[in-house]
């Protein structure tokens, strides 16, 4: 052992003496207290953390004050070691980063309480939680506030709370952990400054309850956009304003699962849709706490004070349900180009076998027999064969052509068969050819009507690839005139229709012997998600959120519009399909198929006089020139 190393022994040595005889009892003793102080804070912390995190899990910790409170305080240390959160430090003295939380939503605030400081609080917590104000805050006052004191500074800084919507605060004061109480407050039916315990019941005790939960008839402020089914504003039989529509029954059910009223101006007119536009600036506006209103989810940069998707479906075109072919189409559809391209062809290959078989058998008779292109071209035999007519064989046949006979019999049957068939299948079933595409649509010669707000939104909606629908569109500017036109049924048009508005069309066709409208599979938009506009950190945001998952998973929301075309009808919303124009096909042939027929037979006639002038025309010129040749 060096010198060195005696000397450090020897100073401890005396230092321990120094302490054990020198140094006063009563600096021993306040360092016990001071640490059983520490520990007595540590563990009230402790238990007051872990009943928020039973509550409802956090995996991290925002502390905020000021340099001097964070430092000299046990949170830090029993958030961090004991439990092992995750946590961020912000002081007043450094610049404020309100964006660095975005990707942390599952966190709490922790803030040291400096008095004299409540306005800062209540802005920075309006910076921090932007968009998070379900995020629970922690305010820990300082140790020289009185009691009588705190509870006027703490009624003030939950005012300021309320008043940026924050809800879930609590108030400790210095000496909690003697007290185990906090202060909180309830903000319905009024506010109340609320002095609670996490004492021996702790277990019983809400640290942060859902204050959203019982809104003790609180009313929720709404206003209908009036677009039928969704909300529609009417006049009963007393001259008093009602709503319907299957949104108001869904807001309906929703305040009543949380003890709200739902409330309206009554002064609205009647019939004055609300466009998407003018639900976001009435959002922003703070006009209504929920619209009775649905808007795309794809509008704008709304997805922050958008709900969750109340309706996720296509928002595809409504097209007229195809007409069949008439037997005129019919014909031409099957005698088309290629089919007397086919028929020709067979029959020349036919004849040419049958010349060929011919002159063998001539042949073997030592006779002469000439191949010419008349009868390679058109034989009566063949021509006759194919349509199962009766020809003239050849006496004394050789077993070939007796096997071409049969053949051609066999395919005179077949030919006869299958146009029989098609024929009676066309008579029951007539061939009718979707609309498919644009291209077919520019075959029918229709137009997809679009009201301008709609073409609108298309266009803001970078997802939406409308560029290739703007030549087929027709766009209204009035929206009177394309409601009017849309609810018609007229089948000069194409239509693009939401779900809802498509139950309703297809409800309205079911009375009908046949439908109008049908729905396609050209659409706009895939995944037209639909949901709620709410104003900037709204309270129901996440209330509204759980109902609208709990309403789809129960099916509500196929009742609720069952439901609304049933009122709807029933106070003259929903009318009666006006004067529907139904041809109802009769599938016996009638004049008209009768005088295609005469039409076809008399072309056929025109033509084959046509052959025959041209036939004894060459057939003289062939004279004349073999005349010619002898002389």
């Amino acid at each position: 052992m060096n010198f060195k190393n005696l000397l450090i022994l020897e100073i401890l040595a005396f230092s321990s003496l120094f302490v054990k005889n020198i140094a006063p009892n009563g600096f021993i003793e306040d360092l016990q207290k001071e640490q059983q102080t520490n520990d007595e804070i540590k563990y009230q912390l402790k238990r007051l953390f872990n009943k928020v995190d039973q509550e409802s899990r956090f995996d991290s910790c925002l502390l905020l004050g000021r340099e001097d409170n964070i430092r000299d305080t046990l949170v830090a240390e029993v958030l961090q070691e004991d439990m092992g959160k995750t946590l961020l430090v912000q002081t007043f003295t450094r610049t404020f980063c309100s964006s660095c939380l975005k990707l942390n939503q599952n966190f709490i605030l922790f803030i040291f309480w400096r008095y004299g400081d409540e306005d800062t609080y209540s802005r920075l917590l309006s910076q921090f939680l932007e968009y998070k104000r379900s995020n629970r805050i922690i305010l820990l006052a300082p140790v020289h506030l009185s009691a009588l004191f705190a509870d006027i500074v703490s009624s003030y800084m939950f005012e300021k709370c309320v008043q940026n919507n924050l809800l879930n605060v609590i108030i400790l004061l210095g000496n909690f952990y003697e007290t185990m109480a906090f202060f909180a407050f309830e903000l319905y039916p009024q506010f109340t400054l609320v002095n609670r315990s996490f004492g021996h019941d702790a277990t019983e005790v809400e640290v942060f309850p859902n204050k959203m939960s019982n809104l003790h008839g609180h009313r929720i402020r709404t206003y209908p956009d009036q677009m039928i089914p969704r909300s529609v504003v009417y006049r009963d039989q007393y001259g008093l304003p009602k709503m319907k529509g299957y949104v108001v029954s869904f807001l309906e059910t929703f305040a009543k699962s949380i003890n709200g009223t739902l409330w309206w101006p009554l002064n609205l007119q009647d019939d004055k849709p609300v466009f998407y536009q003018n639900i976001f600036d009435m959002a922003k506006a703070d006009r209504f706490d929920i619209p009775t209103a649905l808007v795309p989810a794809l509008y704008g940069n709304s997805s922050k004070i958008m709900s969750r998707s109340y309706e996720e479906r296509p928002w595809c075109i409504m097209v007229p349900v195809e007409k069949p072919h008439s037997y005129k189409e019919f014909i031409y559809r099957s005698l088309n180009p290629l089919f007397f391209l086919r028929f020709v062809l067979s029959m020349m290959v036919l004849s040419l076998i049958l010349e060929f078989s011919t002159k063998i058998m001539y042949s073997k008779l030592n006779q002469d027999y000439k191949i010419t292109l008349d009868k390679i071209i058109l034989n009566t035999k063949i021509f006759r064969g194919i349509f199962g007519c009766s020809f003239k064989l050849q006496p004394n046949s050789t077993k070939s052509l007796k096997i071409l006979y049969t053949i051609l019999f066999i395919r005179g049957l077949l030919i006869t068969v299958q146009f029989s068939a098609i024929l009676q299948s066309f008579l029951t079933h007539p061939l009718i050819v979707p609309v498919k595409n644009l291209k077919d649509l520019q075959a029918n010669n229709l137009k997809i009507v679009i009201f301008k707000n709609d073409l609108d939104f298309i266009k803001n909606s970078r997802i939406l690839n409308y560029k290739r629908f703007l030549p087929e569109l027709k766009v209204f500017e009035d929206y009177y005139k394309y409601r009017e036109l849309h609810s018609s049924f007229n089948t000069s048009y194409a239509y693009p229709v939401h779900h809802s508005q498509w139950y309703i069309y297809r409800t309205q066709q079911s009375s009908l012997p046949k439908p109008l409208f049908r729905l396609s599979n050209m659409c706009l938009n895939n995944m037209g998600n639909l949901g709620f506009v709410l104003p900037q950190n709204s309270l129901y945001l996440q209330p509204l959120n759980k109902f609208i998952i709990r309403a789809n998973e129960l099916g509500l929301p196929e009742y609720w519009m069952r439901l609304s075309y049933i009122e709807l009808k029933k106070i003259g919303k929903i009318k009666n399909i006006p004067n529907p124009i139904l041809e109802i096909e009769h599938r016996t042939m009638g004049p008209e198929e009768f005088n295609f027929i005469f039409e076809i037979m008399l072309k056929c006639y025109i033509f084959a006089f046509i052959l025959l002038i041209a036939e004894i025309v060459c057939s003289k010129i062939y004279c004349k020139i073999e005349c010619g040749l002898k002389k």
